[in-house]
């Protein structure tokens, strides 16, 4: 059995891809809510908040000797 996947099936596994930082597949996703809701808001910021989770640890401890 096959169900159409619209919007609400993409932001589910957009969070869950953030809960989990799964960033390969988080873009996957976020690209699809964003192709069938541009406007939604929410789609860019869960991307850009598993970004930041993944790579910001990176930066941090730079930020904390300048």
């Amino acid at each position: 059995m096959s169900i159409k996947t619209d919007s609400l099936v993409w932001e589910t596994l957009l969070a869950a891809c953030k809960m989990h930082g799964d960033i390969e597949i988080g873009r996957l996703a976020a690209k699809n809510v964003m192709e069938l809701e541009p406007c939604e808001t929410g789609s860019y910021i869960s991307l850009a908040n598993i970004c930041c989770s993944t790579f910001c640890s990176f930066v941090l401890p730079v930020h904390a000797f300048v």
